[in-house]
């Protein structure tokens, strides 16, 4: 995510966001009994927004 915000691909904002994204799907796949479902549930309301907004940035930034 860094490289892609020192590339002006998406920001360092969304980088920082992005990369919270990464961190929550690692602890979900590799530490899955340590889950907090109440954290479960805030990104699930939330992270949609975040996904859509990257890949709005990765097409912007390819032209599409």
């Amino acid at each position: 995510m860094d490289k892609l915000a020192e590339h002006g691909v998406i920001s360092q904002d969304d980088a920082e966001a992005y990369k919270s994204m990464v961190r929550f799907r690692n602890l979900t796949v590799h530490a899955y009994a340590k889950v907090d479902y109440r954290q479960v549930y805030e990104v699930m309301k939330n992270g949609p927004k975040d996904i859509e907004r990257y890949i709005e940035s990765i097409a912007t930034f390819c032209k599409l």
